[in-house]
């Protein structure tokens, strides 16, 4: 007759079930005719089997014996249970800054289970980090005999985002006379601002550009820029600030022309006009020239202040012809008195001489 010897296995994950295992033993029965009794005597008197290797596991069985001895009773099929226990296993969870590319080993740790044990990993994530894009915020682990069940968490830097705006002014400065500055241009752009919250850095991104800005007129003046040119801003890695743009604007060449009226016939005096060479604005005194016979006319002043004008300015001097006034003295006629004056007496008249004397008397 034959028997069966089975080993059965428990312990272990569904994909890694072990069949059971069967031995046949075959027995010799003997029957004593008289008596009637039967005596089984086994081919074999132990068998033996094996347990399968199971990778992360460890029977409590290596090898299942099972012993048969002749018996007078008939043999039964026996059967025996491997139990497998997982063996212990460690995984590996390592974090990587996408920013960066670098490993945050200040966040990296070590789970320990047992062999096709299943958990669920929560991501840790610090202050300033979020999930890089795909990281779920919890994985899901099985632990193996390699490091295949090692996990791999990717955060990357929190990025603030905000908007601020700037300005470019443009200022005019009217060379010597700012009383006629023009009223400031002010252009204003809006930024995109990202901030980097573990860095700090920053990445403004204008949302629009600076517009080319053509100068005001100034009568008598010319801007060193007629047109501030156009300003393309893109992106910068800096906090965006306020700029300034001055543009100068130069007194033109004028002139100052004189001309000299005389008063007393209406007509000018071209002999005496002169032209004074400066420019827009430039400040000065003339000292008006009177010729001879000539006096300043009525309300004319000897020095004439003027401020020069855009382009030709007109100075007119007025002059007036001197008059004399007096008396004409009156002509008195002599009369003269003729009289005969004798010999005698003309020497009388003679005057006397006196020797050794140097003058004369009358």
């Amino acid at each position: 007759m034959t028997t069966q010897d089975t080993v059965s296995y428990e312990g272990l994950q569904t994909d890694k079930a072990q069949t059971a295992k069967l031995q046949s033993v075959t027995w010799d029965v003997d029957t004593d005719e008289a008596t009637g009794t039967s005596t089984y005597t086994p081919e074999t008197a132990q068998t033996a089997i094996e347990s399968p290797a199971v990778d992360g596991y460890t029977a409590d069985q290596t090898t299942v014996l099972f012993d048969q001895a002749s018996d007078t009773t008939a043999p039964e099929n026996q059967s025996k249970t491997v139990t497998y226990t997982a063996d212990p296993q460690t995984l590996t969870v390592t974090y990587i800054d996408d920013a960066t590319g670098e490993t945050m080993p200040a966040l990296d740790t070590t789970l320990t289970g047992t062999t096709d044990e299943t958990g669920t990993y929560t991501v840790s994530v610090p202050t300033n980090y979020v999930l890089s894009q795909g990281q779920s915020a919890s994985v899901a682990y099985t632990y193996t005999t390699d490091n295949t069940d090692d996990i791999t968490v990717h955060l990357t830097h929190a990025i603030a985002d905000g908007t601020t705006n700037t300005t470019r002014t443009i200022y005019y400065v009217v060379e010597g006379d700012n009383s006629q500055n023009p009223t400031p241009t002010t252009q204003t752009v809006t930024w995109k601002v990202e901030r980097d919250m573990v860095t700090g850095a920053i990445v403004a991104t204008a949302e629009g550009d600076y517009e080319a800005s053509d100068s005001p007129e100034v009568s008598g003046y010319t801007p060193d820029q007629a047109t501030v040119a156009a300003e393309t801003l893109g992106a910068i890695d800096t906090q965006p600030t306020d700029t300034k743009v001055y543009v100068a604007y130069t007194a033109d060449p004028a002139t100052e022309k004189v001309t000299y009226i005389d008063d007393a016939t209406g007509e000018e005096m071209p002999t005496l006009d002169t032209t004074i060479d400066g420019y827009t604005g430039m400040k000065g005194t003339y000292d008006v020239t009177v010729p001879n016979n000539y006096v300043l006319g009525q309300g004319q002043s000897a020095e004439v202040a003027y401020t020069m004008q855009p382009g030709e300015t007109a100075l007119t001097v007025h002059l007036n012809h001197m008059i004399v006034d007096g008396t004409q003295p009156q002509r008195r006629e002599r009369l003269r008195t003729l009289s005969l004056v004798t010999q005698a007496q003309h020497q009388r008249r003679l005057p006397k001489i006196s020797r050794g004397r140097s003058f004369v008397t009358w």
